[in-house]
């Protein structure tokens, strides 16, 4: 049970970790205008793309320690239900 739960954590802080490089890589533009598509005020995407690069890199760093893990948990939770959230108040209407 051990091991699938350290499995587990390491992959998403991996997961976490690659997002916020390819972000840092790729420069703040794309990231930009994939938040211009969620319908972000154009105001606001600078400092949201910013975030959430911070959020993946913290993220990462929070899922590898036991301690964190939780706390890892939670901030990686949010993540993972905007995404669906949007897309499924898109289709609905």
């Amino acid at each position: 049970m051990y091991f699938i739960l350290l499995t587990t954590r390491v992959l998403l802080a991996a997961l976490f970790f690659i997002a916020g490089v390819g972000k840092l890589l790729s420069g703040f533009a794309q990231s930009g205008k994939a938040l211009a598509d969620f319908d972000v005020p154009e105001w606001f995407v600078a400092p949201v793309s910013i975030a959430l690069l911070c959020i993946d890199l913290v993220t990462a760093c929070l899922l590898l320690p036991a301690g964190s893990a939780l706390i890892g948990t939670v901030s990686a939770a949010p993540k993972f239900v905007a995404s669906p959230a949007k897309l499924g108040c898109d289709l609905s209407g």
